[in-house]
Order: structure tokens, then sequence, then C-alpha cells
């Protein structure tokens, strides 16, 4: 960091390497790059653990999960722990435990002036509130120190409907986010089933005795007659690899946000993303409707759970080829080294 002050450089910082918005690697500055980085330490009897910047959510969680324990740390192993926390960081158990940045004990940061410090609730506790989620430009985090709790197995998977069953499938999955307890977590996905055809799903993670998530989940499993319910008993270390087929490195894949303002009916809504579930140029591409509902105690001021719409297209860049430039997007895919 003194270095990067004293040659006036942009500096940018890789941690687990997963962002496809690129802000890993900065053009013409120095990047500097954490991902060596991979040690976890679990201290069982404090329900905590300490990790590195360049560490990954699987390993994390296989750290943590042999003594019984998790905390929240996203939905595909592929992710660094760095980037996700820095963020805020949703994850398969934040209904339950809330976000990653809510799971943060302390960490060790280097600031802009090239001091290593330490943030937490009692030391440096300006900065601390700013690393929880508002991003990664007040230092370089060395070290994350975060709250685990005990996690058994989880009632997890996809169930998946065909595209034609779309506006009812998605009416469903918001009702259900919106009043199911805390104990789980939800997704929305269009995207194709194993045949490749057009699908709509819901996957989800119920943390719990697991015959009372049979139960709760039953809903979201009995729209009808699904193309395939891939939901079972597992470990809880499985269930971010769940998608991980989706978020494989080395892909160069164009991103495009749309948040949930548009239409002006949720019926509006579920027929418009019907219709690009249907027309999404790739078997890779998927939609990623919306995320899991907050917790029950913030839901009277919160309408809807539902965050934005993200249309992944994965490989294009590949065989050479961009897609159309949406309005209010960029063209072209992400800069390849942020994978």
């Amino acid at each position: 960091m003194r270095f990067a002050r004293e040659h006036d450089l942009l500096v940018s910082v890789r941690g687990g390497g997963h962002s496809a918005g690129g802000r890993a690697v900065c053009q013409g500055g120095l990047m500097i790059d954490l991902s060596p980085m991979t040690d976890v330490r679990v201290d069982p009897t404090r329900r905590t653990a300490i990790a590195q910047p360049g560490v990954k959510l699987g390993e994390s969680d296989q750290a943590a999960q042999a003594f019984g324990l998790a905390t929240t740390s996203g939905v595909a192993s592929d992710t660094g722990i760095a980037g996700l926390t820095l963020g805020g960081g949703y994850g398969w158990l934040d209904g339950k435990y809330g976000l990653a940045c809510g799971n943060l004990v302390s960490v060790e940061i280097v600031t802009a002036d090239g001091r290593l410090v330490t943030a937490s609730g009692v030391e440096n506790p300006d900065l601390f509130w700013g690393v929880r989620g508002a991003g990664a430009n007040f230092g370089v985090v060395m070290s994350f120190e975060f709250r685990l709790h005990s996690v058994g197995p989880v009632l997890a998977g996809l169930v998946l409907y065909p595209i034609d069953r779309g506006k009812e499938t998605l009416r469903l999955f918001h009702e259900f986010s919106a009043a199911c307890p805390d104990e789980v977590s939800t997704v929305g996905l269009l995207l194709s089933a194993p045949d490749g055809t057009p699908a709509v799903g819901i996957a989800a993670c119920y943390t719990g005795p697991l015959d009372e998530g049979e139960r709760i989940l039953k809903p979201v499993r009995t729209l009808g007659s699904p193309i395939a319910d891939l939901f079972a008993a597992r470990s809880y270390t499985e269930t971010p690899s769940l998608f991980d087929q989706n978020w494989l490195p080395g892909q160069f894949n164009y991103w495009e946000n749309q948040p949930d303002a548009g239409a002006e009916r949720d019926d509006d809504q579920g027929v418009a993303r019907t219709r690009r579930g249907a027309a999404r140029p790739r078997i890779a591409s998927f939609i990623c409707s919306s995320c899991t509902a907050p917790p029950a105690a913030f839901r009277p001021a919160i309408r809807h759970s539902r965050i934005a719409s993200t249309t992944t297209t994965a490989d294009h860049g590949r065989s050479g080829r961009t897609p159309p430039t949406p309005r209010g997007a960029s063209a072209g895919p992400v800069n390849p080294g942020t994978r």
C-alpha cells in the first residue's frame, strides 16, 4: 500500500477471484493478489473461525463443518469469502443467521496509509462498521474472524417446472419466500432442465429438523408435476456445490442486472420473466429471479423479498461472440482476469 501511495497507483485487490464485475482487476494500476492466502483456523470452543482473504466458501465450510459448525457464506462453493463479506454476503443460512457481514467479529486490515490495524465492535468501531457490507475501499483485509453456528444436515435442493408454468411458479416463489420461516432461504431461477429445455426452478435450503423441513417445503414441490425434484437431506457442505456447474472458473460471462421496479404488477413481471427465460440465448444461460426472504421481524416493512433479476450468458467469450447490448448496459465480456 505504501508503494502504491508513493507512486500514485490505482489499486485493486483480488481475493477468491469470483467477481463477475471485474473489481479484482484494475487497468493501468497495481493488483494485490491475495488468492494464495487460504488458511482457515476454527475454534470450536468459541465457535469462531479466522480465514485469510484468499479462502473460498467451499474451503471455509469444510473446515467449520468438521466441528458441526457453519456461517453464512454464499450459494456457490467457488465464491471468495472476502468479496462476499465486504459486499454484505447473502447465502443459504442468512434467513436464520443473517448476512455474512453480520457474522463478522473482527478483521485485520491494512489501511490506505499502510498501517495494519484490528477493527471490531470495540477496536476501531467506525472502520469495522464500514467494512461490514460497504465494500472494499476502506483498506485491504488480511484476515476475517467469523461467528459460527451449529449446523447439521439440511434439506436442500431444486425443483424444476416447465417454462409454460413460469408465471404460476414465480408467483408461488415470491409468496412462499415472503411467508416462510427464517430457517428457509430461497432462490428463484429460470434455467435449463437436464435435457436442455427451458424451465423455471425454485431452490431452497431448510436448516432445522428434517421432517419439519419436508412439511414446510412441500408447497414449492407440489405445483403440478415437476420436471425434476432434487430436494434431499444433505450435509451442509454439499449445498453450495449444487450450482457449481454455473460458476466454472474461466468463463467469459455477460451479465445484465435489472431491478424489479419495471412492471406495475407481479403478474406482469412473471410473464415478462417467463418470456425472457424461454428466449435465453444459450443452454448455459440462466436468470436468477430473486434472493432469500428477509427475517420475519423485518417483513412488515418489506413488501417483497426480491432484490434483482440477473441474466448470465456463460462462455460466449470463448467463441468471440458478443451478445447484443441491452439499454443501460455495457457490451462485451467482463475482464477475463476476474475468474
